[in-house]
Protein backbone atom coordinates (compact mmCIF):
# COMPACT_ATOMS: atom_id res chain seq x y z
CA UNK A 1 0.00 0.00 0.00
CA UNK A 2 1.23 3.61 -0.30
CA UNK A 3 1.52 6.09 1.48
CA UNK A 4 -1.10 8.36 -0.15
CA UNK A 5 -3.69 5.41 0.05
CA UNK A 6 -2.74 5.19 3.51
CA UNK A 7 -3.39 8.43 4.38
CA UNK A 8 -6.44 8.61 2.65
CA UNK A 9 -7.55 5.47 4.20
CA UNK A 10 -7.13 7.40 7.68
CA UNK A 11 -8.73 10.40 6.76
CA UNK A 12 -11.89 8.97 5.67
CA UNK A 13 -11.70 6.65 8.56
CA UNK A 14 -11.39 9.76 11.29
CA UNK A 15 -14.43 11.48 9.39
CA UNK A 16 -16.71 8.59 10.22
CA UNK A 17 -17.48 9.04 13.62
CA UNK A 18 -20.70 7.18 14.06
CA UNK A 19 -22.11 4.50 11.62
CA UNK A 20 -23.27 4.83 8.38
CA UNK A 21 -26.17 3.48 6.95
CA UNK A 22 -23.75 1.49 4.38
CA UNK A 23 -22.55 0.22 8.02
CA UNK A 24 -26.16 -0.39 9.25
CA UNK A 25 -26.63 -2.22 5.81
CA UNK A 26 -23.74 -4.41 6.10
CA UNK A 27 -24.13 -5.12 9.11
CA UNK A 28 -27.75 -6.39 8.88
CA UNK A 29 -26.70 -8.55 6.15
CA UNK A 30 -24.09 -10.29 7.91
CA UNK A 31 -25.10 -13.21 8.03
CA UNK A 32 -25.65 -13.47 4.33
CA UNK A 33 -22.03 -12.27 4.25
CA UNK A 34 -21.32 -14.98 6.42
CA UNK A 35 -22.55 -17.55 3.81
CA UNK A 36 -19.80 -16.56 1.56
CA UNK A 37 -16.72 -16.40 4.20
CA UNK A 38 -17.44 -20.01 5.68
CA UNK A 39 -18.72 -21.56 2.13
CA UNK A 40 -16.69 -24.60 1.00
CA UNK A 41 -15.33 -22.46 -2.17
CA UNK A 42 -13.67 -19.58 0.17
CA UNK A 43 -12.68 -22.27 2.49
CA UNK A 44 -10.87 -24.16 -0.67
CA UNK A 45 -9.69 -21.52 -1.61
CA UNK A 46 -7.68 -20.02 1.74
CA UNK A 47 -6.47 -23.82 1.99
CA UNK A 48 -5.40 -24.01 -1.32
CA UNK A 49 -7.33 -27.01 -2.43
CA UNK A 50 -9.25 -25.48 -4.63
CA UNK A 51 -9.76 -27.25 -8.20
CA UNK A 52 -8.21 -25.30 -10.51
CA UNK A 53 -11.21 -25.81 -13.08
CA UNK A 54 -13.77 -24.46 -10.22
CA UNK A 55 -11.77 -21.50 -10.10
CA UNK A 56 -11.62 -21.01 -14.19
CA UNK A 57 -14.97 -21.44 -14.11
CA UNK A 58 -15.53 -18.73 -11.07
CA UNK A 59 -13.23 -16.45 -13.39
CA UNK A 60 -15.55 -16.38 -16.43
CA UNK A 61 -18.29 -15.96 -15.13
CA UNK A 62 -16.81 -12.89 -13.41
CA UNK A 63 -15.53 -11.47 -16.08
CA UNK A 64 -19.23 -11.12 -17.65
CA UNK A 65 -20.37 -10.08 -14.31
CA UNK A 66 -17.77 -7.69 -13.88
CA UNK A 67 -18.86 -6.10 -17.69
CA UNK A 68 -22.60 -5.08 -16.45
CA UNK A 69 -21.60 -4.14 -13.76
CA UNK A 70 -19.44 -1.75 -15.30
CA UNK A 71 -22.22 -0.66 -17.02
CA UNK A 72 -24.36 -0.35 -13.91
CA UNK A 73 -22.30 2.30 -12.63
CA UNK A 74 -22.22 4.38 -16.28
CA UNK A 75 -25.56 4.32 -16.08
CA UNK A 76 -25.54 5.48 -12.27
CA UNK A 77 -22.73 8.24 -13.12
CA UNK A 78 -25.18 9.66 -15.81
CA UNK A 79 -27.94 10.09 -13.11
CA UNK A 80 -24.88 11.09 -10.22
CA UNK A 81 -26.16 14.06 -8.39
CA UNK A 82 -22.51 16.01 -8.20
CA UNK A 83 -19.94 15.85 -10.89
CA UNK A 84 -17.53 14.37 -8.34
CA UNK A 85 -19.73 11.58 -8.07
CA UNK A 86 -19.71 11.38 -12.01
CA UNK A 87 -16.54 11.29 -12.81
CA UNK A 88 -15.40 8.55 -10.08
CA UNK A 89 -18.20 5.93 -10.96
CA UNK A 90 -17.14 6.36 -14.63
CA UNK A 91 -13.46 5.67 -13.68
CA UNK A 92 -14.79 2.30 -11.45
CA UNK A 93 -16.69 1.73 -14.75
CA UNK A 94 -13.26 1.61 -16.54
CA UNK A 95 -11.65 -0.27 -14.01
CA UNK A 96 -13.55 -3.23 -13.48
CA UNK A 97 -13.67 -4.22 -17.03
CA UNK A 98 -10.09 -4.41 -16.37
CA UNK A 99 -10.51 -6.03 -12.84
CA UNK A 100 -8.54 -9.56 -13.95
CA UNK A 101 -6.32 -7.80 -16.84
CA UNK A 102 -5.90 -4.83 -18.46
CA UNK A 103 -7.88 -5.30 -21.94
CA UNK A 104 -8.75 -8.61 -21.77
CA UNK A 105 -12.52 -7.64 -21.71
CA UNK A 106 -12.68 -5.74 -24.86
CA UNK A 107 -13.64 -8.32 -27.09
CA UNK A 108 -16.83 -9.40 -24.91
CA UNK A 109 -19.61 -8.74 -26.30
CA UNK A 110 -23.77 -9.46 -25.66
CA UNK A 111 -23.40 -12.87 -27.84
CA UNK A 112 -20.78 -14.18 -25.33
CA UNK A 113 -22.88 -12.85 -22.62
CA UNK A 114 -26.17 -14.90 -23.72
CA UNK A 115 -24.12 -18.31 -24.45
CA UNK A 116 -22.01 -18.49 -21.57
CA UNK A 117 -23.27 -16.49 -18.29
CA UNK A 118 -25.50 -19.32 -15.41
CA UNK A 119 -28.54 -18.69 -14.65
CA UNK A 120 -27.18 -16.92 -11.38
CA UNK A 121 -25.17 -14.71 -13.20
CA UNK A 122 -27.95 -13.84 -15.49
CA UNK A 123 -30.27 -13.01 -12.10
CA UNK A 124 -27.38 -10.99 -10.44
CA UNK A 125 -26.69 -8.86 -12.85
CA UNK A 126 -30.29 -8.32 -13.99
CA UNK A 127 -31.29 -7.46 -10.52
CA UNK A 128 -28.62 -4.63 -10.17
CA UNK A 129 -29.03 -3.56 -13.84
CA UNK A 130 -33.05 -3.05 -13.17
CA UNK A 131 -32.07 -0.82 -10.25
CA UNK A 132 -29.31 0.95 -11.67
CA UNK A 133 -31.53 2.54 -14.73
CA UNK A 134 -34.53 2.40 -12.01
CA UNK A 135 -35.18 6.66 -10.91
CA UNK A 136 -33.90 5.92 -7.34
CA UNK A 137 -30.40 6.04 -6.57
CA UNK A 138 -30.50 4.91 -3.13
CA UNK A 139 -31.74 1.81 -4.29
CA UNK A 140 -29.33 1.55 -7.07
CA UNK A 141 -26.57 2.08 -4.47
CA UNK A 142 -27.88 -0.65 -2.27
CA UNK A 143 -27.75 -3.12 -4.84
CA UNK A 144 -24.36 -2.68 -6.18
CA UNK A 145 -22.12 -1.91 -2.96
CA UNK A 146 -22.41 -5.25 -1.41
CA UNK A 147 -20.30 -6.80 -4.26
CA UNK A 148 -17.78 -4.14 -3.11
CA UNK A 149 -18.39 -4.24 0.42
CA UNK A 150 -17.80 -8.14 0.29
CA UNK A 151 -14.82 -8.35 -0.99
CA UNK A 152 -12.86 -5.61 1.07
CA UNK A 153 -14.42 -7.85 4.03
CA UNK A 154 -14.11 -10.91 3.11
CA UNK A 155 -10.55 -11.26 1.54
CA UNK A 156 -9.29 -8.77 4.46
CA UNK A 157 -11.14 -10.64 7.35
CA UNK A 158 -9.02 -13.35 5.61
CA UNK A 159 -5.50 -11.81 5.63
CA UNK A 160 -6.16 -10.87 8.81
CA UNK A 161 -7.04 -13.93 10.63
CA UNK A 162 -5.21 -16.77 8.59
CA UNK A 163 -2.34 -18.01 7.38
CA UNK A 164 -1.95 -17.85 3.53
CA UNK A 165 0.77 -20.42 2.61
CA UNK A 166 3.30 -19.37 0.27
CA UNK A 167 2.58 -22.70 -1.78
CA UNK A 168 -1.24 -21.48 -2.00
CA UNK A 169 -1.97 -21.02 -6.19
CA UNK A 170 -4.54 -18.67 -4.85
CA UNK A 171 -2.48 -16.22 -2.64
CA UNK A 172 -2.12 -13.41 -4.88
CA UNK A 173 -5.61 -13.29 -5.65
CA UNK A 174 -6.46 -13.41 -2.14
CA UNK A 175 -3.75 -10.42 -1.50
CA UNK A 176 -4.93 -8.29 -4.37
CA UNK A 177 -8.76 -8.44 -2.68
CA UNK A 178 -7.17 -7.31 0.72
CA UNK A 179 -5.24 -4.60 -0.40
CA UNK A 180 -6.25 -1.47 1.86
CA UNK A 181 -7.18 0.56 -1.30
CA UNK A 182 -9.97 -1.45 -1.97
CA UNK A 183 -11.70 -0.33 1.46
CA UNK A 184 -11.31 3.52 0.16
CA UNK A 185 -12.90 2.63 -2.46
CA UNK A 186 -16.18 0.57 -0.44
CA UNK A 187 -15.81 4.48 1.79
CA UNK A 188 -16.43 6.65 -1.33
CA UNK A 189 -18.81 4.42 -2.59
CA UNK A 190 -20.43 4.53 0.63
CA UNK A 191 -20.02 8.25 1.09
CA UNK A 192 -22.33 8.81 -2.09
CA UNK A 193 -24.99 6.68 -0.61
CA UNK A 194 -25.41 8.59 2.27
CA UNK A 195 -26.29 11.50 0.06
CA UNK A 196 -29.18 10.11 -0.97
CA UNK A 197 -30.18 9.05 2.49
CA UNK A 198 -31.00 12.59 3.64
CA UNK A 199 -34.23 12.09 5.35
CA UNK A 200 -34.50 8.51 4.16
CA UNK A 201 -38.13 6.95 5.46
CA UNK A 202 -38.64 3.76 7.33
CA UNK A 203 -40.07 2.50 3.97
CA UNK A 204 -36.90 3.21 2.06
CA UNK A 205 -34.76 1.85 4.70
CA UNK A 206 -36.73 -0.90 4.58
CA UNK A 207 -36.75 -1.80 0.43
CA UNK A 208 -32.78 -0.57 0.58
CA UNK A 209 -31.76 -2.90 2.83
CA UNK A 210 -34.44 -5.80 1.09
CA UNK A 211 -32.14 -5.21 -2.27
CA UNK A 212 -28.99 -5.10 -0.03
CA UNK A 213 -29.66 -8.32 1.51
CA UNK A 214 -30.71 -9.70 -2.17
CA UNK A 215 -27.47 -8.80 -3.54
CA UNK A 216 -25.82 -10.53 -0.58
CA UNK A 217 -27.29 -13.66 -0.98
CA UNK A 218 -26.58 -13.66 -4.96
CA UNK A 219 -22.71 -13.60 -3.80
CA UNK A 220 -22.65 -16.77 -2.02
CA UNK A 221 -24.47 -18.54 -4.63
CA UNK A 222 -22.14 -16.83 -6.64
CA UNK A 223 -19.21 -18.46 -5.36
CA UNK A 224 -20.85 -21.57 -4.69
CA UNK A 225 -22.25 -21.99 -8.28
CA UNK A 226 -18.66 -23.17 -9.46
CA UNK A 227 -17.80 -25.90 -7.06
CA UNK A 228 -21.40 -26.89 -8.54
CA UNK A 229 -20.84 -26.57 -11.81
CA UNK A 230 -17.70 -28.70 -11.79
CA UNK A 231 -19.57 -31.32 -10.51
CA UNK A 232 -22.21 -31.95 -12.74
CA UNK A 233 -19.34 -31.07 -15.41
CA UNK A 234 -20.21 -27.60 -16.65
CA UNK A 235 -16.87 -26.69 -15.83
CA UNK A 236 -14.80 -28.22 -18.39
CA UNK A 237 -16.60 -27.45 -21.23
CA UNK A 238 -14.94 -25.01 -23.70
CA UNK A 239 -15.41 -21.50 -23.08
CA UNK A 240 -14.25 -18.29 -25.07
CA UNK A 241 -10.61 -16.95 -23.93
CA UNK A 242 -11.43 -14.30 -26.18
CA UNK A 243 -13.86 -13.23 -23.27
CA UNK A 244 -12.12 -13.62 -19.98
CA UNK A 245 -8.70 -13.95 -18.60
CA UNK A 246 -7.99 -17.37 -16.96
CA UNK A 247 -5.78 -16.83 -14.33
CA UNK A 248 -2.13 -18.36 -14.28
CA UNK A 249 -2.75 -19.53 -17.89
CA UNK A 250 -0.60 -17.17 -20.24
CA UNK A 251 -0.74 -19.68 -22.80
CA UNK A 252 -4.62 -18.68 -23.59
CA UNK A 253 -3.06 -15.51 -24.36
CA UNK A 254 -0.57 -16.41 -26.74
CA UNK A 255 -3.13 -18.19 -28.48
CA UNK A 256 -5.82 -15.35 -28.57
CA UNK A 257 -2.69 -13.81 -30.46
CA UNK A 258 -2.26 -15.71 -32.54
CA UNK A 259 -5.99 -15.75 -34.00
CA UNK A 260 -5.66 -11.97 -34.00
CA UNK A 261 -2.83 -12.54 -36.57
CA UNK A 262 -4.62 -14.93 -38.72
CA UNK A 263 -7.31 -12.30 -38.79
CA UNK A 264 -4.88 -9.42 -39.84
CA UNK A 265 -3.67 -11.97 -42.28
CA UNK A 266 -6.77 -12.05 -43.89
CA UNK A 267 -7.37 -8.14 -43.87
CA UNK A 268 -3.62 -8.08 -45.61
CA UNK A 269 -4.36 -10.60 -48.21
CA UNK A 270 -5.49 -10.01 -51.74
CA UNK A 271 -9.37 -9.99 -51.31
CA UNK A 272 -11.38 -8.15 -53.30
CA UNK A 273 -12.77 -5.16 -51.48
CA UNK A 274 -15.92 -5.96 -52.31
CA UNK A 275 -16.07 -9.15 -50.62
CA UNK A 276 -14.79 -7.44 -47.31
CA UNK A 277 -17.44 -4.91 -47.31
CA UNK A 278 -20.01 -7.12 -47.74
CA UNK A 279 -18.63 -9.45 -44.50
CA UNK A 280 -18.47 -6.97 -42.54
CA UNK A 281 -21.98 -5.33 -43.44
CA UNK A 282 -23.11 -8.63 -42.58
CA UNK A 283 -21.77 -8.35 -39.25
CA UNK A 284 -23.04 -5.41 -38.43
CA UNK A 285 -26.85 -6.66 -39.51
CA UNK A 286 -25.85 -9.78 -36.99
CA UNK A 287 -25.11 -7.55 -33.73
CA UNK A 288 -27.99 -5.30 -34.65
CA UNK A 289 -30.50 -8.04 -34.86
CA UNK A 290 -28.83 -9.67 -31.48
CA UNK A 291 -28.93 -6.16 -29.81
CA UNK A 292 -32.89 -5.70 -30.98
CA UNK A 293 -33.44 -9.19 -29.54
CA UNK A 294 -31.37 -9.16 -26.41
CA UNK A 295 -33.37 -7.85 -23.12
CA UNK A 296 -32.53 -8.79 -19.55
CA UNK A 297 -34.54 -10.70 -17.71
CA UNK A 298 -36.27 -7.91 -14.74
CA UNK A 299 -35.88 -8.55 -10.90
CA UNK A 300 -40.13 -8.71 -11.17
CA UNK A 301 -40.14 -11.42 -13.96
CA UNK A 302 -37.99 -13.66 -11.87
CA UNK A 303 -40.65 -13.26 -8.92
CA UNK A 304 -43.26 -14.98 -11.11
Amino acid sequence: MGFQTFSVLILITLSRTEATLGDRLFENALVYANRSLYGPFIRQMVNGTLPRAAFKYYLHQDNLYLSKYARAFGVMGAKASKTDELAWLLNKSVAFLHEHGRDKNNALDEETFEKDASATTVAYTSFFSEAAWSEDMLLAYASVLPCQRLYDWLFSTIHRREHISDENPYKEFITQYADPSNHVATLKMESFLERYAAGITKESMERAQLHYDTAMRYEAQFFDQALHACKSGECTKPQHVESQQIFLQPQLLAAREARVQVVQSLAESSLPRAMICAALLLCVASCTALLIRARPVTFNERLL
